[in-house]
């Protein structure tokens, strides 16, 4: 009797679950994004398959195109496939204007001491407050904790924020296909309305609280990030130092299960682009107004700018460096904040090699990797691009073999590849 009870719970739990998934596709939403840069694009291309979309943002015209200001796996054919048909590219009025929802989606800019500047968000607002009602308005830009009470304080309208959690170069998959979408809302009803209407397409589990929990998530979850990015960088030194090897210490840590397989433990360069320094920076200031002793934090981000300065002393009698990799990450092409330029633009006699980045401001470019690294001193792996697994290290022709992977992308059959064409390799940590 007992297990034909808790075989009906079965059923009735896996009933209940297919119902909740029918319903989430009931709902095609009129839907307004303001902000497309990287975050309002692929969002766009992620919901327009299933409402009808309105996107404005004057600074990105290539979206009149169907072609996104940022390179991201699988949005440009989603756009190019609904445009002017479920999406369209307007103006501020027009993606407000009769919608069921308005998302802010811009990438929140940050200033080089990592603050944040949320005057695109604010903007937006006001053109909501403008234009829109009867709407929700949902926030999935960066901003520090209280902005969303705030906005919606002053638009008198339901304002719930949706932290963007994307990774550049697999954002599609991330938005579409996340571990947990975090919704913070107010009301409860405002939070379910997004979850089965807004989120219908969007797969994963509903994590509901309150809207500043919601932003406070945001922020713990880029410091946790940061965090073991300079755990890893501290670790890598001390390994070095006493003839250890961080890479097999890493990949003995992931087996035990309070690490786990996918702990961001990766030792090189530091975090780079922003992201993550912005929220650090932002904990800061949040710490620093209510007198509170989080000297973590101030930690992190202090290293964190110090951190590339190791390879400047590597490199300080090369005469003439290969850098390959400009991206802030393989699998895009975002120069924003990007450590490869900083170094580019920081050492001597550099030339450059990006497989998505053909030409970048104030830095030498090359065609291919051969072209960059012809009669260099050293050649630093800075962007962990696959195709440089590729490279014939026998064909190279430099003036000193000397590779530092600032990455760890190569396995210890690549560095073999490398020292066996008379290379002297050196990795972070290895």
């Amino acid at each position: 009797m007992h297990r034909r009870r808790k075989t009906a719970r079965r059923r009735h739990q896996r009933g209940t679950r297919k119902h909740e998934n029918r319903r989430r596709h009931l709902f095609k939403m009129n839907i307004g994004i303001l902000g497309a840069w990287h975050l309002g694009a692929v969002v766009a291309a992620g919901l327009c398959e299933h409402h009808d979309v309105s996107v404005h943002d004057p600074t990105v015209e290539s979206l009149k195109e169907g072609v996104p200001a940022v390179d991201e796996p699988g949005v440009e054919e989603k756009l190019k496939a609904n445009l002017d048909k479920s999406l369209h590219v307007t103006n501020a009025e027009e993606a407000i204007k009769e919608k069921d929802f308005v998302i802010i989606a811009h990438d929140s800019p940050v200033n080089e001491d990592d603050s944040v500047d949320i005057s695109p968000i604010l903007e937006s607002a006001s053109q909501i407050k403008q234009h829109g009602q009867n709407l929700i308005v949902v926030c999935m830009s960066q901003v520090p904790i209280g902005t969303c009470a705030k906005i919606e304080q002053d638009l008198g309208m339901p304002v719930a924020y949706v932290p963007e959690n994307l990774r550049l170069g697999e954002a599609m998959e991330c938005f579409l296909n996340p571990d947990v979408v975090v919704i913070g809302a107010k009301e409860e009803n405002t939070a379910k309305r997004v979850s089965e209407e807004l989120y219908a397409p969007v797969q994963g589990e509903r994590a509901i609280m309150g809207v500043e929990s919601a932003e406070m998530w945001k922020h713990s979850m880029n410091s946790y990030l940061a965090s073991m990015i300079t755990l890893a960088n501290n670790l890598a030194d001390v390994a070095q130092a006493y003839g250890a090897n961080i890479t097999d210490v890493i990949e003995g840590l992931k087996k035990d299960r309070r690490v786990s397989e996918k702990a961001p433990l990766g030792p090189g360069l530091g975090f780079g682009g922003g992201t993550l320094g912005r929220d650090v920076s932002v904990l800061i200031d949040l710490a620093k107004g209510k007198n509170i002793g989080a000297p973590m934090f101030k930690t992190i981000l202090d290293y964190n700018h110090a951190r590339p300065n190791f390879v400047l002393e590597k490199c300080k009698n090369a005469n003439k460096i290969a850098i390959l990799g400009l991206a802030y990450k393989p699998g895009t092409n975002t120069l924003r904040r990007s450590i490869g330029v900083w170094l580019a633009n920081k050492l001597p006699n550099v030339v450059a090699f990006d497989p998505a980045i053909p030409k970048a401001e104030g830095v030498a470019t090359a065609n291919n990797a051969e072209e960059a690294c012809k009669g260099a001193d050293a050649i630093l792996i800075v962007t962990a691009w696959p195709e440089f697994k590729n490279i014939n290290w026998n064909s190279l022709e430099v003036n000193k073999k000397y590779v530092l992977d600032c990455r760890n992308m190569m396995d210890k059959q690549d560095q073999e590849k490398i020292k066996q064409a008379g290379f002297v390799y050196e990795g972070v940590g290895v």
